[in-house]
């Protein structure tokens, strides 16, 4: 199951559009999309989330066509996460979070205390408990990510899609997050991010998109997409694959 994209298709007015996009997410697995800036990522994931209407193609949410759901029912089986946010009012962070409930509940339904628990674990599990009492509008732009991140695993829904969500992070939260999506996606969680670095993607994602002015220059397993030949192409520029070490979290304190 998990999330199956075929053949969307999406125009701005200025010309740009994204043309027969075709993928699959599944269960179990992250699907990293990458691609220069411009070439329609956060495009792509607003298609797929509902916040832009497809000219053309189909979208399937665990097997359900996307076009016959609610959304409270879209909602349900499907986190996003934005790449920025503006937050209107100056909601604690606690309450920003809980909100991710809200798909779960009734019509003026109040959240319940395992509803607050489910919460309040999140905020755990991504070492936020220290902000809970802090207002949203207060938090550096990382944390508001962390937040957002912790929002959306709050909807324990079974797809997560998420754009560039290791964005303004420093290197402990970055980690932090790769291991949190790896745990999710370990317990059967399709994962859908948007990176910046394709060696981010190879080193985490199990598969790749990879796009180049609205066009798939390759889809299929990471280490089959991430290659010389595909990101020159796809950057316009002469790369080089080096080996190299890396530096990553040994644990979290």
């Amino acid at each position: 199951m998990g999330l199956s994209v075929h053949k969307l298709c999406y125009a701005y007015e200025d010309g740009f559009s994204l043309s027969a996009i075709s993928f699959d997410a599944e269960n179990g697995r992250v699907l990293g999309i990458i691609g220069a800036n411009g070439s329609g990522k956060s495009t792509l994931l607003e298609c797929v989330v509902g916040l832009r209407k497809p000219l053309d193609g189909t979208i399937w949410i665990d097997g359900k066509d996307y076009s016959s759901m609610r959304r409270r029912e879209v909602a349900r089986h499907v986190g996003y996460v934005p790449q920025n946010h503006a937050p209107a009012f100056p909601f604690r962070v606690a309450d920003v979070v809980l909100m991710g409930r809200c798909p779960h509940l009734r019509t003026l339904e109040s959240p319940s205390k395992a509803d607050q628990e489910i919460a309040q674990g999140k905020l755990q599990e991504l070492g936020l408990g220290h902000l809970a009492g802090r207002s949203y509008t207060r938090v550096s732009g990382g944390e508001r990510r962390l937040v957002m991140i912790a929002r959306a695993l709050t909807q324990e829904a079974a797809i997560i899609v998420l754009d560039e969500p290791t964005a303004y992070l420093d290197f402990r939260n970055r980690q932090q997050v790769i291991h949190t999506l790896s745990e999710l996606a370990s317990r059967g969680t399709a994962v859908v991010m948007t990176l910046h670095d394709p060696t981010d993607a190879l080193e985490c994602c199990d598969d790749a998109l990879l796009l180049c002015d609205g066009a798939t220059v390759a889809c299929g397993p990471s280490c089959e997409v991430i290659t010389e030949e595909n990101l020159s192409r796809a950057y316009n520029v002469a790369i080089r694959r080096l080996d190299q070490p890396r530096f990553v979290v040994d644990s979290y304190h």
